[in-house]
């Protein structure tokens, strides 16, 4: 409840680094954002050299509040994408029929309601408790952990049975079909995966990265990654 959100590293390199580099290190209070230490500890922007560090490298937060575009609550689960689920600050955009505007995370249209179930089956929450966290904001970053496990399955489908008994077809947006279809056609693999978007947005930012830090990541090969969406 209340959560922090971690800037993720495309916005930290298109929108903030340009502003850091050109000396408004106020643009941090602007958007009640901080820059935090392994250890917890806040940073000051005026200690870093914007020209030659790499950003993806500083934990950049926003804090709760009305606000952060994770809104109220968010909603962990274990995987290697550091993808969750979150409310929004944003509900308008649950008016639109395309809705892909998150970073990678999954925007939930009535997050109280989810919360009321996920809670009230491990915990037994009622909904005075959950409406009681959800605007307490004496305690930030209060987070919740279940009794239990709840199984979690993500599904991604361009083809659905539609009400009238006929197939819909949806857009391929992150082009998994079209991938499947390039393998099933004979496309060798490693042409396929050197298309592949994320590896695309990875070569977008290591290029956006300061010169010293392009040459480090040249001479050793790393591919530089975030913890944050």
């Amino acid at each position: 409840f209340q959560p922090e959100w971690g800037v993720p590293p495309s916005i930290k390199i298109k929108d903030l680094l340009p502003k850091l580099q050109d000396g408004d290190f106020e643009v941090l209070d602007r958007r009640d954002m901080r820059i935090l230490s392994l250890k917890g500890k806040e940073l000051n922007p005026e200690r870093f050299n914007w020209d030659k560090v790499d950003i993806r490298d500083i934990g950049i937060y926003q804090r709760a509040g009305g606000a952060n575009p994770l809104g109220l609550v968010k909603f962990l689960f274990p995987n290697k994408h550091h993808v969750y689920m979150h409310d929004t600050n944003n509900r308008a955009l649950f008016k639109h029929a395309q809705r892909t505007f998150s970073h990678g995370c999954i925007r939930v249209k009535d997050p109280q309601k989810f919360a009321e179930l996920i809670l009230g089956e491990d915990q037994g929450w009622d909904k005075k408790k959950v409406a009681k966290n959800l605007l307490d904001w004496d305690k930030p970053s209060n987070k919740i952990d279940l009794i239990r496990p709840v199984p979690v399955h993500n599904v991604y489908f361009t083809l659905i049975h539609g009400a009238d008994g006929k197939l819909r077809k949806l857009d391929d947006i992150y082009g998994h079909d079209k991938r499947i279809i390039q393998a099933l056609s004979g496309v060798p693999v490693q042409r396929i995966a050197a298309n592949d978007p994320a590896r695309n947005q990875q070569r977008e930012l290591d290029g956006s990265a300061p010169p010293l830090v392009k040459k480090h990541l040249r001479a050793t090969g790393q591919k530089k990654t975030d913890d944050d969406e």
